[in-house]
């Protein structure tokens, strides 16, 4: 055969596979999309089509484990501001307690525009811009408060019987995830106990693209000068596997940290502790957990109780069996 007819069957042979597996997948899209064509036509009632495509990607991913998700695209900025740990809006945690009432500030953010304003915990939030809020969902209402860094926002707030109009000028606001036991007289956090400032304590509320540096900088403001350290993970639900990873560090000389595995039990990646510590070998060191300590956070505990470097204290963790790159959604959001 010559040379050139064969270089043609081969060809023609890859471009059939390549068909192949196209018309496979093209096949699975076709069927969703014919079913979302035909839910839209016949049922009984309007549908919302993106509303419905969602709805098949939560069916699909709950058969896989209790971590997997779907996370819709008008959702992904949130996460993505939790992890990089900043969003334009006015500074404020807020929540609903009850469904179809007014969204209630938990608390403005030290030095943020909502606490300028005069924002307070307890204010129940009504109208933004003009549009009743008091009966919108929680997620709505926060994705009103956000927008550009220098625009404005108006608000009416319903304090106890009467309703007050605020307007904030929305600003580039920071989330905090190195806290400490309480504030000083300057708003500054205090990284000591405050019934024994001989023991130093650090909360850290999530694992961020800032934690490590964050935590670095608090460590080394403290410079030894404690009897022990307590690393409050309570209530943290993960975040970031480098930043554990790099946490974790901080307190070994040596040691396996934490390895990853893919399918089939093959171990993707190894991370071991390098040389140098900020804490002392000789400085004890206790880990709070609870049922909210989950992925990124078990991790950190897990490796210092496995090196011997920490004790670990409190109620059985979350049990994530991964680290995922992202927390779970929480009834809070921020604004």
């Amino acid at each position: 055969m010559p040379p050139r007819n064969l270089n043609i069957i081969i060809v023609t042979a890859f471009v059939s596979v390549l068909c192949y597996f196209a018309h496979q997948r093209a096949k699975t899209a076709m069927m969703v999309g014919n079913a979302l064509d035909l839910i839209d036509a016949y049922y009984v009632d309007p549908v919302d089509k993106e509303q419905l495509l969602i709805s098949a990607m939560d069916g699909m991913t709950s058969t896989l484990d209790q971590h997997s998700e779907y996370i819709p695209q008008q959702e992904y900025e949130s996460f993505q501001d939790t992890l990089n740990q900043e969003f334009a809006g006015i500074g404020i945690f807020v929540e609903q307690p009850e469904p179809l009432k007014p969204v209630r500030v938990i608390t403005p953010l030290v030095g943020s525009p909502a606490l300028a304003a005069g924002i307070l915990p307890g204010d129940l939030i009504v109208n933004v811009n003009g549009n009743d809020v008091s009966s919108e969902e929680l997620r709505e209402v926060s994705k009103r408060l956000k927008g550009p860094v220098g625009t404005d926002v108006e608000l009416t707030i319903q304090r106890g019987d009467e309703e007050v109009a605020i307007n904030v000028r929305r600003g580039r606001i920071e989330i905090e995830s190195v806290i400490g036991d309480y504030r000083d007289k300057k708003n500054r956090w205090v990284y000591r106990l405050r019934d024994d400032p001989s023991i130093a304590y650090v909360r850290l509320t999530r694992f961020g693209e800032k934690t490590v540096r964050e935590l670095e900088q608090v460590l080394k403001t403290l410079d030894n000068d404690f009897s022990g350290l307590v690393l409050d993970l309570r209530g943290n639900g993960g975040g970031l596997l480098h930043a554990a990873v790099e946490v974790s560090d901080m307190f070994l000389n040596s040691g396996r940290i934490v390895s990853t595995r893919v399918r089939g039990g093959e171990v993707e990646d190894r991370f071991d502790a390098t040389e140098g510590t900020l804490i002392e070998a000789s400085k004890p060191i206790a880990i709070l957990v609870d049922t909210d300590s989950a992925s990124a956070s078990e991790i950190v505990a897990a490796c210092l109780q496995d090196n011997q470097r920490a004790k670990v204290v409190g109620t059985r963790s979350y049990g994530k069996g991964t680290c995922l790159l992202y927390t779970s959604p929480s009834p809070r959001d921020r604004g």
